[in-house]
C-alpha cells in the first residue's frame, strides 16, 4: 500500500516537474537576454539580432525537450511534409485556444516548418496582462510579442508597431493569434453563450468546442503583412482528455 500511495502521489505532481523546470530556466536566461537588451544601441543590429535570436531559439528548444521528451508525445505528421520542411517561410498561424500549453502545440510545429526550424522567429499575439510578469513578460516583448487588451474597443497601435518591427526584420517568422479572445473553459460559460448567441443572431453556424473568432488583429495583420506572407496556416487544436478541466475536444453522442 505504501509503494502504490507514492506511485499515486508521483502521477499527481508529474505535471509540476516541467513547470518548475520552465519557470526556474526563465529566471537567469530571461535575466541575461534582458541585460543583453539593455546595451543593444551599442551593439550593431546585425549582432544584437543574431544575440537575441540564438538566446530566444535555446529557450524555445528547451521547452520542446520538456514537453516532447519527458512526457512522452509522439508526433506524426501527415500531407505535403516535404513542401512544408523545404524552406523557411514567414507565415501568419491562428489556432483555437483551449489549454496553457497550446503555445506548446506551436511550437512544435514551428519547429519542424523547415531544414532550420522556424521556432527562432516564432512569435505570439497575447494579452496585455502577461506583460506584468517579471523577467517573461518583459523578455518576450523585447522579442518582438505583441500584447493586446481583450476589454473595450479594439486598439491596433501596438501592433502596428510590432507589424514594422516584423517587416524591418529581413528574416522568415511565425506570428501566431488566438483569434477567440480567451481560451474556452466550462468555466466560462458566460462566453459560450455570448459566442453562440452572436453566431445565432447572425445565422452563423453554432459553434459547440470553440468561440466565434475576433477578426480585428487577424484582418490587421494580413493587411499590414500581406507582402511579408508566404502562408497563413489555420489551426485546429484538440485533446483527447485533461485532467485540468473538461475539454470538449471530441463531439459527444449527442451531438454526432
Amino acid at each position: 500500500m505504501a509503494l502504490l500511495s507514492v506511485i499515486v502521489a508521483i502521477d499527481e505532481v508529474r505535471a509540476w516537474v516541467p513547470a518548475a523546470i520552465l519557470s526556474a530556466s526563465m529566471v537567469p536566461f530571461a535575466t541575461a537576454a534582458l541585460a543583453v537588451g539593455s546595451v543593444r544601441w551599442a551593439l550593431p543590429r546585425k549582432a544584437w539580432t543574431a544575440i537575441d535570436d540564438c538566446m530566444y531559439r535555446t529557450y524555445m528548444r528547451l521547452t520542446l525537450f520538456v514537453f516532447e521528451t519527458t512526457s512522452g508525445v509522439q508526433l506524426h505528421l501527415y500531407g505535403d511534409v516535404a513542401e512544408l520542411k523545404r524552406a523557411r517561410e514567414s507565415a501568419l498561424v491562428i489556432s483555437n485556444h483551449q489549454s496553457n500549453c497550446d503555445w506548446a502545440v506551436v511550437n512544435m510545429l514551428a519547429a519542424r516548418q523547415s531544414p532550420e526550424g522556424a521556432e527562432t522567429g516564432l512569435r505570439f499575439v497575447m494579452k496585455y496582462a502577461i506583460s506584468f510578469v517579471p523577467l517573461f513578460g518583459w523578455y518576450v516583448f523585447q522579442h518582438g510579442y505583441i500584447y493586446v487588451r481583450r476589454f473595450g474597443n479594439f486598439t491596433p497601435a501596438p501592433l502596428l508597431r510590432q507589424f514594422a518591427h516584423l517587416r524591418e526584420l529581413g528574416t522568415p517568422f511565425w506570428l501566431h493569434i488566438f483569434p477567440e479572445g480567451t481560451r474556452f473553459s466550462k468555466k466560462k460559460q458566460d462566453k459560450i453563450d455570448a459566442s453562440q448567441k452572436f453566431a445565432q443572431e447572425r445565422n452563423l453556424p453554432i459553434p459547440q468546442f470553440t468561440l466565434i473568432p475576433r477578426a480585428g488583429a487577424f484582418t490587421l495583420a494580413v493587411s499590414e503583412l500581406r507582402d511579408s506572407l508566404d502562408a497563413v496556416y489555420d489551426l485546429t487544436i484538440a485533446y483527447g482528455q485533461t485532467k485540468l478541466k473538461p475539454i470538449p475536444s471530441r463531439p459527444s453522442p449527442k451531438h454526432v
